[in-house]
């Protein structure tokens, strides 16, 4: 027969937390105090407070109330290494029942259990983080079975001990920090055990802990929960999904399509934030009491605490260093690329950023079919094989896609089986989908592969989540680059074909001195996205002759003055053409300038030396190679090697000394 206890147990916890007099005096009386209120409460005998030495090298009881023996006992002080058992235990689960009516002794406790005892709950108690002590309360004599009410104010009895030694600058020991992922696993195991359910999820910003849903519901049920403002802060009680309306609905849908009835969702609130919940459910119609309610809602509590502590300690070892490579990599991001650049430039970033073993990158296309630009560390052909054979698998995950997540157990994730198969053989163990989100819609998705996955803090996920605006609108915007830019250059090539046409009788004249421009440029070290615009100026640096009549560029002999001024705009007249296009307008300035000499004697800003840009200076030297050894309606061809020596003949004078050896160099490869 239970041993009746008094059921005000929660008005009980809240006067301990308003008694200021707890603080008063030192540790041991304070810790008293709480002790003798639980006892009298729970109508036991004993509360043991227990503490980890400064090294972690013991347990040592520092305050005990025991109602028949006064003054308080104290226990002897317990070696670590003799209950290294015990202490994995206590930290795996959110309190222990070591002994009761309907429990035999647990092992790892015998060194706390004494003949007498006949019934004893443990409860962790941590502060920062780290496993400070254990608080025990001890029932003498007489058997009893522990009620989840006895559950609920023994664990919020430990949280009042942790904040009443925290004010006496009493800290956890540095040697019992939880890690997140198992103490999220153990403690949802832990709940469901308690309340003989089979359904449950804890969620934790991106990290989805699930126990009786698939893969597919579990993401479903975390984008709902995470776009209804109703669970922000409110906890969900739903006896009956077929009763239930307002609010709820939605997510009522999701679970009671996996065959739920019943459910209980409390939400994981740190700093006035949801970050995530504690999930519950039954496949019956179910009548939640109070108690159980309170179970779930000092769980969600207890993870939020300990779990905010632990993101301020890997904060500050790890946030600085998250920041540097978010700007290193936001750097690389904010340049103009074309498309290709662009997702190569994200998934590098990314693996970067992320910390990935492996990773991939799929966009959804135009036409709404998939696929997969760019892959590290894994086997192309085996990834491409998976998506086109199992592509509305992967589409459906871009659908779902809003927020990051982190699967732990790729088996246990989103993943079509012959990927998570192919994974398995690489012996990755973890996934994080890292969706790429543009105006409400995921246009693909950053695939990232652990071996050991790297958890987040909320601060961290912050950087990251400002890392993916970046890496989205690069992706958007060199997308949208290249579609401007295959209209206004497929237009502008035109005009340049044209020219060619019209001046020569070999039609990739430009396309010649694209080459050699390109090349020559790379010689020099010029910066890459400058050796593309060169490339882009000379492929259209006649556009500017257009409106220049075809009689006057056929012309054998001098020109007079009306028709070199004519000429001598088309520059200009180029670069107005191509001012209209934002990414062209270094293209644009080239083009202007690549007529000027190096003496100063050239047109139209009569620039020299250093002022000319490194561009028109490349520019001039291969056009006038070019030109010469093309054949013209007016003049036949001029042999290579004539044309290099007359170019270095105007080494200084027209062309920048430099850059005329670079050419030379490039040109007599191309004779060779």
């Amino acid at each position: 027969m239970p041993t009746k206890v008094r059921k005000n147990k929660a008005d009980v916890v809240r006067k301990i937390v308003r008694d200021q007099t707890m603080i008063s005096g030192d540790f041991e009386t304070a810790l008293n105090k709480i002790g003798r209120t639980c006892a009298k409460t729970l109508n036991i005998q004993e509360v043991h407070f227990w503490q980890f030495t400064q090294n972690g090298e013991a347990l040592t009881c520092i305050a005990s109330h025991n109602a028949d023996r006064k003054p308080p006992i104290k226990a002897a002080q317990v070696r670590t290494q003799q209950i290294k058992n015990y202490i994995k235990i206590l930290q795996n689960n959110l309190y222990l029942v070591a002994l009761d009516s309907t429990h035999k002794p647990l092992k790892p406790a015998r060194d706390f259990l004494r003949p007498e005892i006949k019934a004893s709950l443990h409860v962790p108690v941590y502060i920062g983080g780290a496993l400070s002590g254990v608080v025990q309360f001890n029932q003498l004599k007489t058997k009893r079975e522990w009620e989840t009410s006895d559950f609920v104010f023994a664990c919020k009895t430990a949280d009042q001990t942790a904040d009443t030694l925290k004010e006496f600058g009493m800290r956890g020991n540095e040697k019992y920090i939880p890690d997140i992922m198992e103490m999220l696993n153990h403690t949802l195991d832990h709940i469901l055990k308690e309340l003989s359910l089979e359904h449950g999820i804890i969620r934790l910003d991106e990290i989805p802990i699930t126990r009786g849903y698939s893969p597919e519901v579990e993401m479903k049920f975390i984008n709902r929960y995470r776009i209804s403002p109703e669970f922000t802060y409110r906890t969900a009680v739903v006896p009956n999904v077929n009763q239930t309306s307002g609010d709820f609905r939605e997510l009522v849908e999701v679970v009671s399509n996996a065959g739920i009835k019943s459910f209980v969702t409390v939400p994981i609130v740190i700093d006035a934030t949801q970050v995530g919940c504690v999930h519950v459910a039954s496949r019956s119609v179910r009548d939640w009491n109070r108690e159980t309610v309170s179970l779930l809602e000092w769980t969600a509590s207890h993870i939020a605490h300990i779990v905010n502590d632990i993101w301020i300690r890997q904060d500050n070892l790890t946030l600085s260093d998250l920041i540097q490579s978010f700007h290193d990599n936001a750097r690389l991001l904010n340049k103009m690329m074309s498309f290709d650049e662009a997702v190569k430039t994200v998934g590098e970033s990314a693996t970067d950023v992320l910390e990935t073993d492996t990773a991939f990158i799929i966009l959804r296309n135009p036409d709404t079919t998939i696929s997969c630009p760019w892959i590290s560390g894994l086997n192309p052909d085996t990834i491409n094989h998976i998506i086109d054979t199992e592509g509305a698998s992967v589409q459906s995950i871009l659908r779902h896609s809003r927020t990051p997540i982190l699967f732990p157990d790729i088996h246990k994730s989103v993943l079509p089986n012959s990927l998570q198969r192919h994974l398995a053989e690489t012996k990755t163990r973890s996934t994080r989908i890292f969706p790429l989100v543009y105006e409400g819609q995921a246009m693909g998705a950053v695939f990232g592969f652990y071996k050991h996955a790297r958890l987040f803090t909320r601060n961290e996920r912050s950087i990251l989540s400002l890392f993916a605006n970046s890496a989205t609108l690069t992706l958007q915007n060199a997308w949208m680059y290249d579609q401007v830019k295959q209209g206004y250059l497929g237009l502008a090539l035109a005009l340049a074909n044209a020219e060619d046409a019209r001046e020569a009788t070999v039609p990739d004249s430009s396309l010649r001195s694209a080459k050699l421009a390109a090349e020559t440029a790379r010689a020099l070290k010029v910066p890459e996205d400058e050796v593309m615009s060169i490339h882009w100026a000379a492929l259209l640096h006649d556009i500017g002759k257009k409106d220049v009549p075809e009689d006057i560029l056929q012309k054998s002999g001098p020109l007079n003055d009306n028709e070199w001024e004519m000429l001598h705009l088309s520059p200009e007249i180029g670069e107005r053409m191509l001012e209209p296009i934002p990414q062209l307008h270094n293209v644009a300035k080239i083009i202007r300038n690549f007529r000027e000499h190096y003496d100063g004697s050239g047109y139209p800003d009569r620039l020299k030396g250093k002022q000319i840009p490194i561009g028109a200076k490349v520019l001039a030297v291969t056009d006038a190679y070019t030109s010469m050894i093309d054949k013209r309606a007016y003049r036949a061809p001029r042999p290579p090697q004539e044309a290099l020596q007359e170019i270095q003949r105007y080494s200084g004078r027209y062309f920048d000394p430099v850059v005329v050896d670079a050419f030379n160099d490039v040109a007599r490869r191309h004779i060779d």
